[in-house]
């Protein structure tokens, strides 16, 4: 009877120690979780107070489609957070195929959103006109090989 209740004693630590065991991890995941979701707090409302002279005046964020055609791994993301810290909202991918030089292409026709962009990338970045209203993306810039050339490049190495 007593190698029982040492027994049942032994067993009875063991679940109190795993039950510690979990509610620690579980703490640890909470405070992940807390943390996760304050820095998604900050970064929304940073990204919801920032604005462009554009969107002062058109109440309107442009949204630019980010195409790597460089072939330089990286380069897409690492102009779309240059371009997120300049109050544009952004997505990037691939280009399909590498390309020398880098353009705009818009999808919507606006004089005032065409003037934002060279100013914040380049006065010398060649600009095409598709139309395409439909499209999320109010341009899509196409980083070509030519990168190291444009002067939002030079400002993102600073």
């Amino acid at each position: 009877m007593d190698i029982k209740l040492l027994g049942y004693c032994f067993f009875f630590i063991f679940l109190v120690n795993c039950n510690n065991h979990e509610i620690s991890n579980s703490n640890v995941e909470s405070n992940k979780f807390k943390e996760s979701k304050n820095k998604f707090k900050k970064e929304k409302e940073r990204f919801d107070n920032c604005k462009n002279e554009y969107e002062k005046l058109s109440g309107n964020k442009i949204i630019i489609d980010i195409k790597n055609g460089s072939g330089i791994s990286g380069l897409a993301k690492k102009t779309s957070d240059y371009l997120r810290d300049l109050c544009y909202d952004t997505y990037f991918g691939n280009w399909d195929y590498l390309q020398y030089d880098s353009q705009i292409i818009i999808h919507r026709q606006n004089k005032k959103m065409q003037k934002q962009l060279k100013k914040d990338l380049d006065n010398n970045i060649k600009l095409i006109t598709e139309l395409a209203p439909n499209k999320e993306a109010d341009i899509t810039l196409v980083i070509g090989q030519n990168y190291r050339e444009l002067d939002f490049f030079k400002k993102m190495k600073q």
